[in-house]
């Protein structure tokens, strides 16, 4: 039986959404559906089992990696968290911001948002201590408001960690490994940018390369909204894209032949992916740029619906919650609607 990637891709949604949203009479229903369509149609018998399958498959993982439901948690002052931070620490000017995995038994306390009131020179991968106010994040206070409360519960977060004094942070362990590295070389390239160009240019710059907003005027930000261009400080295909085509132009350069260009491209990918913290944007685009590789390697064509379809796949099998991810949502969206879509509007 041939596989549909597309219609796996399907399945898995349908089955997290089931499980996500409690929506079992609906998944009984389709769960007889399928059933007396295997009897009754038996040459898709094959395709529905499988489907279902894919559906229970959905359900399954995302039964054991939810977060626990959302609850009103006591605050706890004074609180001391220990843990590894796990996102690139980021500072506005004014605070430092990223998410620690700590070290607690506590199914609410696993992930924190930390907020330092001060630039802490931390690195992700610090084994860091940090004592300060644990709170819950704010509900909204308005109807249709953005409910930042419900967004971190889907991402298993449900305190913040408010440090106000430098002697409240310090690091236990610093980073080391290959990812430390990527974080250092990150950083001295930054630092790099920053004293060569203006601030205003080496801001958008680095906006550009890594994604993000630091050091880009309000103002200027707003012309770019307005001019619908504000896409270029979130890290996706755009950027994957233009990595791989500069990649290939290189390898060509130097002479390699169709094996080093994979090679080039495949590590060349999963280090700016590792640079960047993987948001589902990249991480989409990098599988896809690695099945496009991987097709090219072995002569076969390029089926752009079906790596987008695997790519999908892939994250949701690996974290299923990030299906009510925006980010995620979107990228697979506007890929998905570029390759349905545009061969028809070029023809």
């Amino acid at each position: 039986m041939k596989i549909s990637w597309p219609m796996v891709f399907l399945c898995l949604v349908v089955g997290i959404s089931i499980a996500h949203f409690k929506g079992w009479l609906f998944g009984l229903t389709l769960l007889l559906v399928i059933v007396v369509s295997a009897g009754w149609f038996s040459e898709m018998r094959s395709q529905l089992i499988w489907g279902l399958g894919v559906i229970i498959t959905g359900m399954v993982i995302y039964w054991i990696t939810a977060p626990p439901p959302l609850c009103s948690l006591p605050e706890q002052p004074g609180a001391q968290v220990n843990g590894e931070i796990d996102t690139i620490p980021y500072y506005d000017g004014e605070k430092t911001s990223f998410i620690l995995k700590s070290d607690t038994e506590s199914p609410y306390q696993r992930k924190i948002r930390i907020v330092c009131l001060f630039a802490t020179g931390f690195n992700r991968g610090d084994m860091v201590c940090l004592e300060g106010d644990l709170k819950q994040p704010r509900p909204p206070g308005n109807p249709g408001e953005f409910d930042f409360l419900a967004y971190l519960a889907n991402q298993g977060i449900f305190y913040n960690l408010i440090v106000k004094e430098p002697a409240q942070a310090r690091v236990v362990h610093q980073a080391s490994g290959p990812r430390s590295w990527m974080d250092s070389l990150r950083n001295r390239a930054e630092k790099f940018t920053r004293q060569t160009l203006p601030s205003e240019e080496a801001s958008v710059l680095l906006g550009m390369l890594w994604g993000g907003r630091a050091g880009i005027d309000d103002q200027q930000y707003d012309d770019f909204q307005k001019t619908g261009i504000v896409h270029l400080f979130s890290v996706g295909g755009l950027h994957v894209g233009f990595l791989l085509i500069m990649i290939n132009w290189l390898v060509s350069l130097a002479g390699l032949r169709t094996k080093g260009k994979f090679v080039a491209g495949v590590t060349g990918l999963l280090i700016y992916g590792t640079m960047v913290a993987w948001p589902p944007p990249v991480i989409r685009a990098v599988l896809m740029g690695i099945l496009g590789l991987l097709a090219y390697l072995s002569g076969r064509k390029n089926g752009l619906l079906n790596a987008l379809s695997i790519s999908g796949s892939v994250i949701l099998l690996i974290d299923p919650i990030t299906l009510f991810n925006l980010s995620f949502q979107l990228t697979m969206l506007a890929t998905g609607g570029l390759v349905c879509f545009f061969p028809c509007l070029r023809a």
